[in-house]
């Protein structure tokens, strides 16, 4: 956020955008950079390449939340952008619970 000042300001300016702001930075920061070891379970085509069954495949995750047909200006940090839909965690349903965690304790966050 010290490298956004402009978006901190905004969020300091209404906390209750919290929930929203968090979903962003985890796309924006993109914490996980990639996927945990994923295996192919059959021959599959990604882009025109053939990868056989079993093989290794590295998913970048940080590369997908930067995606532009995904997120509008993806290498800009928005707080007010719907960031649903990333993959920080690469795992489903874990980011809106980090985020509810934040927001459950928000004595906890100093604003000033």
């Amino acid at each position: 956020m010290l490298t956004h000042p402009e978006e901190f300001a905004r969020l300091l300016a209404d906390p209750s955008q919290l929930p929203v702001a968090v979903e962003e930075l985890l796309r924006f920061t993109s914490p996980l950079n990639h996927a945990t070891d994923p295996f192919t379970t059959r021959d599959m085509s990604v882009g025109g390449a053939l990868i056989p069954a079993g093989k290794w495949v590295f998913m970048a995750v940080s590369s997908a939340n930067r995606d532009p047909d995904r997120f509008t200006d993806p290498d800009r940090l928005d707080l007010s952008r719907d960031a649903s839909g990333h993959l920080a965690h690469a795992r489903p349903g874990i980011a809106p619970v980090s985020a509810r965690c934040m927001i459950s304790a928000p004595d906890s966050v100093s604003w000033s």
